[in-house]
């Protein structure tokens, strides 16, 4: 019986391949399909077109799948963030081969900047300081107040809250300062052994 089978598949084969092209083409769940007419736009496996002489002639690629999609689509977004970083690091070997002739230079432009901020974070700290201890003497004489029955005024209130409102901007404005001063910290760290590497200057 499976000979007979066999026999049949082949005389039609045969007959496709004599009389036209034959398509080729596998299914969603692997099957392997010979058709004397297209496969479905559907499949999504490539699909191949022998000819009468029972050679591959043409290969058509098959419909893309969610995942090679997906794949592909993020290996472009790589390819894309990868150009715009090197173009980024160009741009700034440039600037840095520009504005700095020696090692010393960067050195002391990173002095210069760290001082300046330096002074800003010390600004900081007093006008905290201030602010902290304006809030703490106004909400001392609150409860001093409270204590003897008496109900703080209008105004009392409303400086304590402005004094409150001061020493949080600042405690925000000195936490961000400091993370700016270990940022510039790290860029010139990078400036100089980036410096090094384009001049060829051994560590």
């Amino acid at each position: 019986m499976i000979k007979k089978l066999l026999l049949m598949f082949s005389l039609v084969l045969y007959s496709a391949i004599a009389s036209a092209a034959l398509y080729k083409w596998v299914d969603e769940k692997g099957n392997t399909h010979y058709t004397s007419t297209p496969p479905p736009e559907s499949a999504v496996h490539d699909r191949e077109v022998i000819g009468k002489q029972g050679r591959v002639i043409k290969t058509l690629q098959g419909k893309m799948t969610a995942e090679e999609k997906a794949a592909y689509e993020q290996k472009m977004l790589e390819e894309e963030q990868a150009a715009k970083a090197r173009e980024e690091q160009e741009k700034n070997d440039r600037t840095l081969l520009i504005s700095y002739t020696s090692v010393s230079d960067i050195e002391e432009k990173r002095e210069e900047k760290l001082k300046a901020l330096d002074e800003y974070i010390e600004s900081l700290e007093h006008a905290r300081n201030r602010a902290g201890e304006e809030y703490d003497e106004l909400l001392s004489q609150a409860i001093t107040q409270e204590r003897e029955g008496k109900v703080p005024s209008e105004k009392h209130k409303a400086d304590m809250r402005s004094a409150k409102r001061e020493f949080d901007t600042a405690e925000a404005d000195l936490a961000n300062a400091r993370i700016e001063r270990k940022e510039l910290e790290k860029r010139f760290i990078d400036d100089i052994s980036r410096f090094k590497e384009l001049k060829g200057i051994k560590q």
